[in-house]
């Protein structure tokens, strides 16, 4: 068993909580780092990103061992969050829900909500709009990679979704003019079947305190995690 099969059989010990790393991995948007029978380590150099899971922080610290420097990880338990906070000298631990739509039925999308891709010419309302990326380039780059998609009525867009760069379904914004319209349930039913059309297992991780993006993923049908999941980063 080579160390990516060796990753997955680790990760599929617990999909829903794992999602965020086996998905990816299924994409070959993630490289395994290191692997043992105690947790994994992958990274994606697109994104600069690591993602830790262990059984705990003894097998954390090992699957880390060789790895010199790091400023954005994603990890599934406070301890392992707390040790790369320290270890990597990062400021930054966000906890967050992790929830995935484990179903293969599409969800229906609103015939009367025309939605479509987004190209460079929405990259003004998207940057004005979400407030939670601060990059320029970061939209840039998303909006290249051919994932934003925007719900519009009579040529007007109304709000927009996309997909992260380590393949979480996010960027998700309603304009004010426009909510309590069902246009987020649209853009997240749209996304997902978006996901599901590419053989892929949509996922997504909801910063504590967001009771409208939890509500709304039960609403259309996702799992939430009870175990909580860290973001550290250096920013």
């Amino acid at each position: 068993m080579n160390g990516a099969e060796q990753a997955k059989a680790y990760l599929k010990r617990d999909p829903l909580r794992m999602m965020d790393m086996l998905d990816p991995l299924e994409r070959g948007i993630m490289e395994v780092v290191s692997c043992r029978k105690d947790g994994v380590l992958l990274y994606s150099p697109t994104a600069e990103l690591y993602l830790l899971a262990a059984d705990d922080l003894e097998a954390g610290r090992a699957l880390c061992a060789g790895v010199t420097a790091m400023d954005l990880a994603a990890t599934h338990d406070w301890e392992t969050a707390q040790f790369l906070c320290e270890k990597y000298g990062i400021r930054k631990c966000e906890r967050c829900t992790q929830a995935v739509y484990l179903r293969r039925e599409p969800l229906p999308v609103p015939e009367e909500i025309e939605i479509r891709q987004l190209g460079e010419e929405a990259f003004q309302v998207i940057s004005q709009n979400y407030q939670t990326v601060s990059d320029p380039k970061y939209i840039h780059e998303r909006l290249d990679a051919g994932v934003m998609h925007g719900a519009f009525e009579k040529g007007k867009i109304m709000g927009f979704i996309g997909m992260h760069d380590e393949g979480s379904v996010g960027l998700l914004k309603v304009l004010p003019e426009y909510r309590r319209r069902g246009v987020g349930s649209a853009l997240m039913a749209y996304m997902t079947n978006w996901c599901l059309e590419r053989g892929w297992v949509p996922f997504s991780q909801i910063f504590e305190g967001n009771v409208a993006s939890t509500e709304l993923h039960k609403q259309m049908g996702w799992t939430l995690c009870s175990q909580d999941m860290f973001w550290v980063m250096d920013e």
